[in-house]
């Protein structure tokens, strides 16, 4: 009985969710790298954002050689609405995201899902690495796994050393965002809605281990140096601060009292 209960939970589904945009270049590098994962039962959404390019096209010839591959085809509206959009049709148990201009390892998921069981956590992540067209990666062999309560992530978040907002080298149990979505027309909507998903959560587990691999492009969005994107950035940093002010009043307490030691 124990065996099979355990094979249920090695086989519960994943969600992917892909916005994809203005990304003809780089689509496919994206999407084989999830269709060849270790773990088999992923649904896959690929949300067309009004991209002017190839891309729609792109995304509906790889749902017609997959069975796992669902295309949304919307109105442009950002990634914030593009993410949500996915989350609307989602049916895993578990919900992931990845930029569509990046890329993940083949056991990204795999690891992640036996990281958050064995912990019984609620949030699992992975490591990253950062390349361009002209980049050698390099891999680190070295890595340790890190558990955390909901105040000790927060803590960690708040310092991004460990780990940052980023959405997507996370895997999120699909409840976390029962009540919570994806601030619209916002950029650098990771800092308005990550916070939010680890007050959700009452564990959260971590691995430095690099799984997951982001592509710097020139004319991507945190290039795109506006000042709509400072603003953004600047009242979403605000509204985490003073919801962690309010609720974990002593991680910023703490913070203070070790800079005037």
């Amino acid at each position: 009985m124990t065996e099979g209960i355990q094979e249920d939970m090695k086989t519960e589904l994943i969600s992917v969710i892909i916005p994809v945009y203005k990304v003809e270049k780089y689509i496919n590098r994206c999407v084989e790298s999830v269709l060849v994962q270790n773990y088999h039962n992923i649904e896959v959404i690929l949300v067309d954002d009004g991209s002017p390019d190839n891309c729609g096209i792109i995304c509906d010839k790889y749902a017609e050689t997959d069975s796992r591959i669902k295309v949304i085809h919307k109105k442009n509206g950002g990634l914030s609405d593009a993410r949500n959009a996915g989350l609307d049709i989602a049916t895993g148990q578990y919900i992931c995201f990845i930029d569509s201009d990046d890329y993940i390892a083949d056991n990204m998921y795999e690891y992640l899902k036996e990281i958050m069981d064995n912990n019984d956590a609620d949030i699992s992540i992975c490591g990253y690495t950062k390349f361009s067209e002209k980049d050698n990666i390099i891999e680190s062999k070295d890595y340790k796994e890190y558990v955390y309560t909901t105040k000790e992530a927060m803590r960690e978040l708040i310092k991004q050393e460990k780990f940052q907002d980023y959405a997507w080298n996370k895997l999120y149990k699909s409840k976390l965002f029962s009540e919570i979505l994806y601030p619209f027309g916002r950029k650098m909507e990771d800092i308005g809605t990550t916070y939010k998903l680890f007050d959700a959560s009452k564990k959260i587990v971590f691995c430095n281990k690099t799984l997951y691999y982001y592509f710097k492009r020139e004319n991507s969005i945190v290039n795109n140096k506006k000042p709509s994107l400072y603003i953004d950035k600047y009242e979403l940093s605000k509204e985490r601060y003073l919801f962690i002010k309010k609720k974990y009043p002593s991680i910023l307490e703490n913070d203070i009292d070790m800079l005037n030691k």
